[in-house]
């Protein structure tokens, strides 16, 4: 794992600056695929942890069998985005979830 760290001696923090001004996120809508698994899906969420971890869930679409798959979290460096065209749905008069948040 990659942690960036000021310079010890300047304590410039430059580098952290210019890898965050960088950095942008895949954009919910599209899809993408995860360079290690194959696994691809619709970007239907995003989240980013104090820790620098800045992940996606992708949904894929209905498997052959007519059933709804599971989405999975992925490391946003891992994502390639494929060419599709965008999702977008108007949320305007239903926001919110399409199901309930998971529960252990």
């Amino acid at each position: 794992m990659f942690f960036l760290r000021p310079n010890r001696q300047t304590n410039d923090t430059s580098g952290l600056r210019n890898h965050l001004q960088a950095y942008t996120a895949p954009a919910l809508g599209f899809t993408y695929r995860d360079r290690i698994t194959g696994y691809s899906g619709i970007a239907i969420g995003h989240c980013a942890y104090l820790t620098g971890c800045s992940q996606t869930l992708l949904i894929p679409k209905i498997g052959a069998d007519g059933k709804r798959q599971d989405g999975e979290w992925f490391d946003d460096q891992r994502l390639e985005q494929l060419e599709a065209p965008r999702i977008s749905l108007n949320n305007g008069a239903t926001p919110g979830c399409d199901r309930a948040a998971p529960k252990r």
